[in-house]
């Protein structure tokens, strides 16, 4: 018996009759940052498809963020310690909870069932009533978006990006790009070459605002304020001669996120927009540090219209060549109709591409799911890297045929505990690999 199905039929046995009610303890008391509280919101759209008809409440500080993204529907509290909530809740649901908030649910309940994902770097596990611990292992360390989807898989729930059923206020189809250069810190946000050549390429897009842009983002860590600084200036200098571009005021965080979901595309670094965007469904391309390990894209949104690539080197040419290939999946990802943007075909071989996407994954599927690769389908998939790199743009293949590369040579690599470990990482994504979906969007293949 699954998981899920053992906690349905045991809180069924318990309830009488009655709406079940549930409690969500999620992060820190004291509060919890933007995006991270967005992707837990995920929770909501899980337990309701596990529990049909249930009645959620969140112990968070963050309630702006749950009700702008969950709407109205779900009950937010502060933390409010260890009275009451035995008789208040059938089901409990712990994550990235502090060890002294955890320590209040850890007398056992006869009547409650509990799930506990404080450790869920490596599992997760459940209790019903006085029973003892489950425990339901995890695949590979992962990122948050990824791992609360693995944690409802495991337990036998058939998950899927958790897109809310609230629809942002004011949806409007055709909506402007949200383009974000900060991030929580410096380094994390976009280099001002970067943002120059952004605000270049998208500020020609049709429609008047076509590109919105937040104001001064504040909260920024003192030692950063010059690059804030920088990036502010850069943003007002182009929107004074641009009509396209519209810096927005400060807003609330409902008003922020509204913005964000009601976009036809969002651009920006790592940060709280890019987890807005994945969670309403809105296609982004996300722009990690150049510096970021290869499997940086592991941690990049899920969903066949999310991208992440790693910033290019600040040199003119790099981030021109980098600044046109997002133009072309801008064009693609935000709906436009026309012809002038279409990828020319002395710059992609489709022909090429295509055979050798198809050929790729076989030769990978190949060489994951042997202890030892062979030498000849090490050779094979080598060759194909080149035959790929072929029908590529000379000046587009530092942003799509590293990763790729990188992929290979891992796959076909002599150290035993590397090659292990990149074949399960390769095994749980298959078809997740972002240059990937980069090539065959550009070369109109399906995903």
């Amino acid at each position: 018996m699954e998981p899920l199905e053992e906690i349905r039929q045991f809180l069924h046995s318990r309830r009488g009759g009655r709406s079940l009610r549930a409690l969500l303890v999620f992060g820190n008391p004291l509060g919890n940052a933007v995006g991270d509280t967005v992707i837990a919101t995920w929770h909501y759209r899980c337990l309701k498809r596990a529990f049909p008809g249930v009645r959620l409440s969140v112990w968070t500080p963050d309630r702006e963020i749950w009700e702008a993204v969950c709407g109205e529907d779900i009950q937010c509290k502060a933390y409010l310690g260890v009275g009451g909530w035995k008789k208040s809740y059938d089901l409990v649901v712990l994550h990235w909870t502090p060890r002294q908030a955890a320590k209040c649910f850890s007398p056992r309940a006869p009547s409650l069932a509990l799930i506990d994902l404080s450790d869920a770097a490596s599992c997760c596990r459940y209790r019903l009533g006085a029973s003892q611990w489950r425990r339901i292992p995890l695949r590979l360390p992962v990122n948050h978006s990824r791992r609360i989807l693995e944690i409802y898989e495991g337990l036998g729930l058939n998950a899927e990006v958790p897109f809310p059923t609230r629809r942002a206020a004011n949806a409007k189809p055709g909506g402007p790009i949200y383009l974000n250069p900060y991030a929580m810190n410096g380094s994390k946000c976009l280099n001002a070459a970067l943002l120059r050549g952004l605000l270049e390429v998208i500020g020609s897009f049709p429609g008047t605002p076509a590109v919105l842009c937040p104001g001064d983002p504040g909260g920024y860590p003192g030692r950063d304020e010059p690059v804030y600084r920088q990036l502010q200036a850069i943003v007002r200098d182009y929107a004074k001669s641009n009509k396209n571009l519209m810096v927005l005021p400060s807003l609330t965080m409902r008003a922020y996120i509204d913005i964000v979901a009601n976009s036809r595309l969002v651009i920006g670094p790592d940060t709280s927009s890019q987890h807005i965007a994945a969670t309403f469904g809105v296609p982004s391309i996300s722009c990690y540090p150049s510096d970021s390990g290869y499997r940086y894209y592991y941690w990049g949104q899920l969903g066949k219209t999310a991208f992440c690539f790693r910033s290019p080197p600040e040199t003119r040419r790099h981030v021109a060549a980098f600044c046109r290939l997002i133009f072309y999946l801008a064009h693609k990802l935000a709906g436009y109709e026309c012809d002038s943007i279409a990828v020319p075909p002395t710059m992609l071989r489709r022909r090429v591409i295509s055979s050798c996407l198809d050929e790729l994954h076989g030769a990978w599927d190949a060489l994951a799911e042997q202890d030892v690769p062979c030498k000849r389908k090490r050779d094979r998939a080598k060759s194909l890297v080149l035959s790929l790199r072929s029908g590529i743009a000379p000046a587009w293949q530092p942003h799509l045929m590293r990763e790729i590369e990188q992929i290979t040579a891992e796959l076909c690599g002599s150290d035993q505990e590397r090659r292990g470990e990149a074949r399960r990482i390769y095994l749980s994504l298959r078809q997740d690999f972002f240059a990937i979906k980069a090539l065959r969007m550009l070369v109109d293949l399906p995903h």
